[in-house]
């Protein structure tokens, strides 16, 4: 391939811009873009047909990198000249970079960039290949943050990735070489797989968007567009990002956010802020994709190695020396990003304690707010390119090859626990040795580093050490802190003479809209829409009922009873079994004496109210889709419905039938993949009216079709299953349709087939016409959300103040345990797994007084996570008094829980009274 020298201009500029013209090129000699290209094998004509397409005055730098054998003599120069009119010059160390030249690295050099000139240093000997594009790239973005650019083009390593990502952590713009357009793919592919690519294209097209994106004002000139952002669009903008991910970045250090923003608006071809706040309101992806800029940080292993040696050297011996086997080293690395720093921190500790033939339990705690980064820092796996600053006794001691990488050793891992932590909301962990937190606050405006410092040192021992990053401090606040080490931002715990005040509490911003035209119905995240719908499903239908004592006399009653109890004729009474409506009583007797006699809450009654009337079942149905509609669009599910209509009316409870299509589904919704499909339609034959959902989710297994709507069954029925749920919701929706009459079955042509659910109910002719009347019927080992409540007599009124560590995998029956709890002033804090209720409870043993705890968990169950606290110390909270609330109920399950070490066994549903 020969391709003509481009002699191309760049697209002429408007005429408001022209009056600018000089004041811009000034600039530019400033601070101008530079574009790093990086390639390997087959990179030469990807090269070539890159600068072939580019025009000659973009006001850019092109600095190229290639892959050459150290002995090579180099024509590079001389054959990519061929391809363009611009300067192309090899480089000679110290050269100043101009804009509108090219520029080729010599061979056997490793290349950098300081203060607009390139450095020129002989090529290493280290081990396995020199990443020589990596090495210029991450130079490139420390230099010029915004106006750098990278581009990884063919070749058949790693090399580039790393480079790149510390480019878009930078804030600058990211390319890589099509796959398909590639001679050897590696290169782009690893540097794709980072997630940190912009624009993924052949190399001409990559040269048409440079050009594009040179004449943005985030590239061409950063103070325009930061003089003209609207505050109003900001907030709007701001609230999106709280609304989808829970985070307030209102006090976040706002230069650092409006550049992320604008970055982002430079991929649309947007220049005005409003524009892009509306484009995230119609946009949701784009919400995410921003939270995913924002959180970006740049880490490698071993970053800043003198700081790892002053560890080693005075934070290590300080920290060992009054330590026992029962008094465990306790490492805290907030910030943790993808998960480098805390692995090594912790192989850094095992080296110093295996010289000195030390033996110690260590614990590393290390948090993030991005659930991405945490994932990834659990599986411990990374590529080549990002150990390769990795000396080679580390990576044979502390790591194991596998395909496409390496990945963190067991023993490495097994000191390393992972969870998700907002630094500004969330609890801080205590009784720290050492908390690192580095190239964090750089991020934070200064109202949250003076809320998060004095939290560090809440959460440190008395004689623990503070590690920030190279261009952090402590600011003001050195009355909480000592100098350790200058250089290396090391900081030791001071004793204070008096209480210090800290702030645990979350932000309090309302959910205002800033600029209500620009706001439409704001885009949730899956997670926020379940939240949403969990809570509209907790308001309609919490269950009511009463707290009385032990002579059955009411002392408190829940919600509206009236339905249930009625005042007796005669003498006033409070007795609940004089109050109790007829047909209520005989059930309500047994329940009571099972409660007193066990000392626990009867599970041998379940009492369904249904109250009846003529209802149109078309809104019904209306109002059930509306309910979960944000749920499905935050999984891109297309809910489709077809409702006939009708003039017919049914007799049936309205609320009772919205909570079977709404379970019905939701169902539909979590077992149904992103971008599926769920039709919902009604029909109405032989007096009945017909009702179906189909979707196309995973299906049904033939074998356990036939007990689907069976209590308690599910196709994995192991405890610690992989799917959530226990079929509670299909066994309540059968027998709510029963309760009216009607049927339900459900089809599937087998797993992955999808799934369809077809409801009958029975319709009235228009002889049968009548008011509205109530129906109460007894239906036995039902359990359901509305069942009348029989309380454990002698309930305190009042908790205020018992904390409580709350474990459970569904996000909706966390939100419900801890909003009943909150009725009695209980502060509840919940965990997800077993794993991070362990890490919360041994971060912080003295901050929780009761646990509660879910058994059928994904992972490990509530039994393994019992077993796993009863084995702590009693100063790592393991005799905290643990109760089990789980729809296990059998008398073999309740042996089980306190075989395990629960000291009570409480079986779901379970009300606010029997919680307390």
């Amino acid at each position: 391939m020969n391709p003509k020298k481009s002699a191309k201009k760049s697209p002429p500029k408007p005429k408001a811009d022209i009056a600018a013209e000089g004041k811009q090129q000034d600039d530019r000699q400033e601070l101008f873009p530079v574009v790093g290209i990086g390639a390997s094998a087959g990179g030469l004509e990807a090269f070539m047909e890159l600068l072939s397409h580019l025009p000659i005055d973009t006001g850019m730098a092109f600095v190229m990198i290639q892959h050459m054998l150290p002995t090579q003599e180099s024509l590079l120069t001389e054959i990519l000249a061929r391809s363009t009119l611009m300067p192309v010059n090899e480089v000679t160390d110290g050269v100043t970079v101009a804009p509108n030249q090219v520029y080729v690295i010599p061979p056997n050099a490793s290349m950098t960039i300081e203060s607009g000139l390139l450095k020129l240093t002989p090529r290493g000997r280290g081990r396995g290949a020199f990443m020589s594009v990596d090495t210029f790239l991450i130079a490139l973005a420390a230099e010029r943050g915004n106006k750098a650019i990278a581009v990884v083009l063919s070749g058949g390593d790693g090399d580039g990735a790393r480079g790149l990502e510390a480019i878009k952590g930078a804030g600058g713009i990211t390319f890589a070489q099509s796959e398909a357009s590639a001679q050897f793919t590696s290169m782009p592919h690893t540097a794709v797989a980072t997630g940190q690519v912009d624009f993924i294209l052949r190399p001409e097209q990559i040269a048409q968007k440079i050009a594009e994106i040179g004449c943005h004002p985030y590239i061409a000139d950063r103070a325009a567009i930061e003089s003209a952002v609207s505050q109003d669009a900001i907030a709007t903008i701001y609230n999106l990002l709280l609304l989808a991910t829970g985070v307030d970045f209102t006090h976040y250090k706002q230069t650092t956010l409006k550049r992320r923003i604008q970055r982002r608006m430079l991929l649309y071809k947007l220049e005005r802020i409003e524009d892009y706040a509306a484009y995230l309101q119609n946009t949701p992806t784009e919400v995410t994709a921003l939270y995913g800029d924002v959180l970006i940080h740049v880490t490698s292993f071993f970053r800043d190695s003198e700081s790892f040696d002053a560890l080693n050297s005075k934070v290590f011996p300080e920290i060992v020396k009054n330590k026992s086997p029962k008094s465990p080293i306790r490492i805290w690395i907030a910030g943790c990003s993808t998960g480098e720093e805390a692995y090594s921190i912790a192989i850094c500790l095992l080296e110093f304690l295996t010289e000195r033939d030390i033996d110690l339990p260590v614990q590393i705690y290390a948090t993030d707010i991005s659930d991405s980064a945490i994932a990834i820092a659990r599986s411990g796996f990374y590529t080549s390119s990002q150990v390769a600053d990795v000396s080679r006794d580390r990576l044979q001691r502390f790591f194991v090859q596998v395909e496409g990488g390496y990945q963190i050793a067991k023993q490495v891992r097994e000191l390393c626990v992972f969870a998700r932590q907002n630094l500004i909301n969330d609890p801080p962990f205590s009784r720290m040795d050492l908390i690192s937190c580095r190239n964090v606050l750089i991020y934070l405006g200064s109202l949250l580093q003076k809320k998060l410092l004095p939290m560090f040192h809440y959460g440190l021992s008395p004689e623990g050490f503070l590690l920030l990053g190279t261009s952090e401090t402590i600011g003001e606040f050195a009355e909480l802190f000592g100098l350790c080490d200058q250089k290396n931002k090391i900081y030791v715990k001071k004793q204070l003479s008096h209480w210090l005040s800290i702030d645990l509490t979350a932000s309090q911003n309302p959910l205002t809209a800033i600029n209500p035209p620009l706001l439409v119905t704001p885009s949730w995240n899956e997670m926020e829409m379940e939240k949403q719908a969990d809570l509209i499903v907790l308001n309609e239908y919490a269950p009511v009922g009463v707290v009385i004592n032990s002579a059955s006399e009411i002392l408190q009653f829940r919600g509206q009873t009236s339905s249930y109890l009625e005042p007796a004729p005669g003498k006033a009474s409070f007795n609940l079994l004089k109050m109790a409506k007829s047909g209520l009583r005989l059930e309500l007797r047994g329940a009571i004496q099972q409660a007193k006699n066990q000392q626990l809450p009867s599970q041998r009654t379940g009492l369904q109210i249904i109250e009846v009337e003529q209802i149109e079942l078309n809104p019904v149905i209306e109002n059930a889709i509306e309910v979960v509609r944000l749920a499905a669009a935050a999984k891109n599910i297309q809910l489709e419905s077809r409702i006939t209509p009708l003039t017919l009316k049914l007799l049936g409870d309205p609320s009772r039938l919205q909570q079977v299509l709404w379970n019905l589904l939701s169902n539909a919704i979590k077992f149904t993949p992103a971008g599926g499909r769920i039709d919902i339609s009604s029909d109405y034959i032989d007096g009945m009216a017909q009702i179906q959902i189909r979707d196309t989710g995973k299906g049904i297994d033939a074998n356990f079709l036939p007990y689907v709507f069976d209590r308690f069954r599910q196709a994995d029925s192991s405890y610690s299953r992989s799917n959530s749920g226990l079929g509670l919701g299909l066994s309540i929706v059968y027998h709510l349709v029963e309760l009216h009459g009607g049927s339900i079955r459900a089809e599937s042509g087998g797993e992955e087939q999808g799934a369809m659910f077809t409801l009958r109910l029975p319709l009235l002719a228009d002889t049968q016409k009548s008011s509205a009347l109530s129906v109460l019927e007894a239906v036995a080992e039902v359990d359901v959300a509305s069942q009348p409540v029989v309380a454990i007599p002698q309930i305190p009124s009042s908790l205020a103040g018992v904390r409580v560590l709350l474990v459970d995998d569904e996000a909706y029956l966390r939100q419900l345990f801890t909003t009943m709890l909150d009725e009695y002033g209980v502060e509840t804090s919940a965990a997800a797994s077993a794993t991070e209720a362990i890490s919360m409870l041994t971060a912080n043993p003295d901050r929780y007084d009761l646990l509660l705890s879910d058994i059928g968990m994904p992972e490990q169950d509530g039994y393994s996570l019992m077993r796993q606290i009863r084995t702590l110390s009693v100063e790592e909270g393991g005799e905290i008094p643990a109760a089990a609330i789980t729809a296990y109920a059998k008398d073999d399950d309740r042996r089980s829980a306190i075989a395990a070490g629960f000291q009570i066994h409480v079986a779901k549903p379970i009300d606010s009274a029997q919680l307390a």
